[in-house]
């Protein structure tokens, strides 16, 4: 399954913090939550570790948006939240894990309303106590790594009481993996509904300001961006094959937040040279191991923040991987350092399977439209 953003709770962290301190974003609730569901069986290889539901415990810290920046308002308030959530599989292989992540969420009715409707993704870091080990503990192949990452999907409907007290139900998608740091590489998907109470410091129930309804500058982008990161092809291989890209694309505004895309991606896998020399071991000529790919892609933008989902299509690919398809898809996070460089966190993956996190950093030009 893929393994999405590893880092994210750290820049939604760290962004958080940094907006609260000049006073886009306020801290306003904390809260617990309990979830109960079961463990999805997107592979028949972690079959065997469904035995009882799992549970999960969570405290959460909310910071509302104060629309005080013009973007906030055109996005109707979302919060930042940092969780820190324990998970109990019932299962003696997998153990128990503790993680912490920070979110994103936004609000899908008008705040001054008692019902609201929220939807939120997060990610941060997981740690468990019972890893896989090839000696000791062979059965868990769904969380191979003592760190993992983590992600997190939820849809929440909360009701605000007349005190200051929040009540909130939902349901909610955790998935936590290595994304083929480590191998096996096969990730654990959490399905659970969830009840919880919170208590609102301060008014959270805003009215809309009129500022939010002024147009916005549309623009053409022109962006470049280079790629690294580190995977493990093989269970017990001693040293990380290196991975390294180049996307570049070109979009346009298609509102205040929102971006489509189109472009390429040139990669080299260290990993798949690795199963190439394998494979052709007894023969003198092997294939290319390079890759390039036609993308489509789209950005959603909060502030300096920004959410990248593409899909791809191989246009040039001479060997098939042991996890490769035809197409892959690509999930990340920019942050923008300046308006023009930013820092990007993505996860390729090709369908359920992750070929590798990347870390990288790029630049962009942009033009009004004509």
């Amino acid at each position: 399954m893929h393994r999405m953003f590893l880092w994210m709770s750290l820049v939604c962290g760290i962004y958080c913090q940094c907006h609260a301190q000049h006073k886009a974003f306020k801290f306003y609730a904390a809260g617990a939550q309990y979830d109960y569901g079961f463990i999805l069986r997107h592979t028949p290889k972690v079959g065997h570790l469904i035995v009882a539901p799992p549970y999960a415990l969570s405290l959460q810290a909310h910071w509302q948006s104060t629309g005080n920046e013009l973007w906030q308002q055109r996005l109707n308030y979302p919060e930042f939240s940092l969780m820190a959530t324990y998970f109990d599989y019932r299962h003696p292989a997998i153990g128990k894990t503790l993680a912490v992540s920070g979110h994103a969420r936004f609000a899908l009715r008008p705040h001054h309303r008692k019902m609201q409707l929220w939807l939120g993704i997060g990610s941060g870091l997981a740690t468990g106590n019972r890893p896989f080990d090839l000696n000791d503990n062979p059965k868990n192949v769904g969380i191979s790594s003592p760190i993992s990452y983590a992600m997190q999907v939820d849809a929440q409907i909360r009701y605000h009481t007349n005190t200051h007290w929040l009540l909130f139900a939902g349901g909610r998608l955790t998935h936590y993996s290595c994304a083929a740091f480590v191998q096996p590489n096969n990730g654990l998907n959490m399905v659970t509904a969830t009840l919880g109470l919170g208590y609102a410091f301060h008014n959270t129930r805003l009215l809309p300001r009129q500022t939010a309804a002024l147009p916005y500058e549309s623009y053409w982008h022109l962006q470049a961006s280079a790629q690294v990161g580190w995977l493990q092809t093989y269970v017990k291989q001693k040293n990380k094959d290196f991975y390294n890209n180049v996307l570049v694309y070109i979009g346009r505004d298609m509102g205040s937040a929102s971006r489509w895309h189109l472009g390429f991606d040139a990669s080299w896998n260290r990993g798949i040279l690795r199963q190439i020399r394998r494979v052709y071991a007894d023969s003198t000529q092997h294939p290319d191991y390079r890759r390039v790919g036609l993308l489509l892609g789209h950005e959603f933008t909060f502030g300096r923040l920004c959410l990248l989902t593409q899909a791809g299509l191989y246009i040039y690919k001479q060997f098939e991987g042991k996890t490769d398809q035809v197409h892959f898809q690509r999930y990340g996070i920019k942050y923008w350092i300046t308006p023009n460089y930013f820092f990007n966190i993505n996860l390729k993956t090709h369908a359920f399977t992750a070929e590798v996190a990347e870390w990288g950093i790029g630049y962009r030009f942009k033009w009004k439209k004509s």
